[in-house]
């Protein structure tokens, strides 16, 4: 049989997806706990609506209720096994269609044994990465877990075959994403070579197929037309940030750390320079102000050319560049806009002349999206003493919202404790607590950078800035975790931005 494919035709997908725009299906998602939160949000973001209900009682029952069902198996154990398996049977009694996402099979004994279990249930679909499908298959594969060392037009052979043998539809995703009944092999292309490298996108991706598959007609193009949906949204995902901000040579901290930042959540970065300087791991030995007209010259060369869906503002050193950079963002429309209030470095050398904290104070905070202050800047921005409780920081986080920002993230990572919690505020919500435990490591030169270009990476991509701020509070504890590892310098070392990669 030919292994030959067609391109699936983007009026094809336009076509389905409109006629999936009319309805609103109720997914139910037995899925990763890791990327539940992830999942819900794309649901949502196409009109669907995501339930996960995981009592092995409870999910047989709404799984007859819902429009279709998601077994995704990357975090499987024996009780969730037992929900799974009582779901599957309650929808095919109801006649809803169920999708399977094989995370890890073939290198895990128990899931392989169990998704093998699952198969004469006759999913709707199948989607999982090539070394899934070819393990499915039941031939040998080069993946490791979720990650798949097998290019995805390898495994068109092993997924004609499941698709053939089960009647269902059987989707390979990678660089390129394959698609067949059996019969019919469609190609999509169009999204980005960092999806791939992106936590969740294949999981969330399974959710989207199961909605997909809630039509109910012509599985294949269903199945098809979701995958185009995901390329095309990972492509505009990969968010193009921008930041002016200082530098740092020793690569830990400043517009160095920001793209790195941005580099390792697969957002692309471009960057506007504010000011030099001299600075290691001991401490910072001189700055080089750049004036503030080629700051704006800079500004209007990536702003009038590029497409920013995000932007963060790192050191700005004196008061006139302050004024340079605000009035270049009333000229252009940044959706999200992410203040770091920086003014000393982590050695304690100021890095912000005292007469810029009333400028920042004036003309920035009420045209920026969130800031980001520490104990101490939060008090010099309130002309204050530094918080060193939670219930000082509260008040301190409300003071500056009513100063006209419109978030703030005050950061508690300098109080004495144990934990490192840190307060949102927005208008019209009530104050949010995002803790993680203290990591016992010394290096921890550019975690604000490195926050901060999180948060400017992640908010395209999120609903809110609840979960945003979950996601990167989440990349830096594991960069701080890491941050040994790098033996960088002989003072206070960097975070660990790449710690995914290596």
């Amino acid at each position: 049989m030919s292994d030959l494919h067609t391109d699936f035709s983007a009026a094809h997908a336009a076509a389905v997806l409109h006629d999936f725009s009319t309805a609103s299906p109720l997914v139910h998602c037995l899925t990763n706990d890791v990327v539940q939160s992830f999942t819900a949000n794309v649901l949502l973001a196409l009109g669907a609506s995501p339930a996960m209900v995981v009592d092995p009682g409870e999910a047989a029952q709404f799984a007859a209720l819902a429009d279709a069902l998601l077994i995704n198996v990357g975090t499987l154990e024996s009780t969730r096994a037992d929900a799974m398996l009582a779901a599957v049977h309650s929808a095919n009694q109801a006649g809803k269609p169920w999708v399977l996402d094989p995370v890890a099979v073939g290198g895990l004994r128990f899931r392989t044994d169990f998704v093998r279990e699952l198969l004469p249930c006759k999913p709707a679909a199948i989607r999982g990465n090539a070394s899934e499908i070819i393990a499915l298959s039941g031939v040998a594969s080069q993946g490791r877990g979720v990650d798949s060392h097998d290019a995805s037009f390898t495994a068109i052979p092993a997924a004609r075959e499941l698709a053939a043998c089960w009647s269902t539809v059987v989707a390979v995703t990678g660089e390129v994403d394959y698609v067949t009944d059996g019969v019919r092999v469609w190609a999509i292309n169009g999204g980005h070579p960092v999806m791939t490298r992106v936590v969740g996108t294949g999981c969330a991706l399974s959710a989207v197929v199961a909605a997909f598959c809630a039509r109910g007609e012509d599985a294949l193009s269903q199945v098809a037309t979701a995958c185009a949906v995901m390329a095309h949204a990972g492509g505009r995902a990969a968010a193009q940030s921008n930041g002016p901000a200082g530098t740092d040579p020793s690569g830990g901290a400043g517009i160095q750390a920001d793209l790195k930042t941005f580099s390792a959540l697969s957002a692309y970065g471009t960057s506007v320079i504010t000011a030099l300087v001299a600075q290691n791991t001991q401490g910072v030995q001189s700055v080089y102000r750049i004036e503030p007209d080629f700051v704006a010259a800079q500004l209007d060369s990536v702003l009038s050319d590029v497409r920013i869906d995000s932007a963060k503002i790192g050191m700005l050193a004196q008061s006139d560049i302050v004024e340079a950079v605000a009035e270049r963002l009333q000229r252009y429309a940044v959706p999200y806009i992410v203040l770091d209030t920086v003014m000393l470095a982590k050695s304690g050398d100021p890095l912000l002349a005292p007469e810029a904290v009333a400028a920042i104070r004036e003309t920035l905070l009420p045209r920026v999206s969130l800031i980001t202050p520490n104990l101490s800047e939060a008090a010099a921005l309130l002309a204050c003493n530094a918080a060193t409780t939670e219930r000082e920081m509260k008040a301190q986080g409300q003071g500056l919202l009513e100063m006209g920002c419109q978030a703030v993230l005050i950061k508690g990572g300098h109080l004495s404790d144990t934990e490192s919690p840190d307060w949102l505020f927005q208008r019209g919500h009530a104050p949010q607590r995002f803790c993680a435990p203290r990591v016992n490591t010394h290096h921890t030169h550019g975690t604000g950078c490195a926050l901060s270009a999180a948060l400017t990476a992640l908010r395209p991509r999120h609903h809110d800035w609840e979960n945003t701020v979950q996601a990167a509070k989440h990349y830096l504890q594991h960069a701080l975790l890491a941050a040994d590892s790098l033996e960088v310098g002989q003072g206070i070392g960097p975070v660990h931005h790449f710690h995914q990669w290596w």
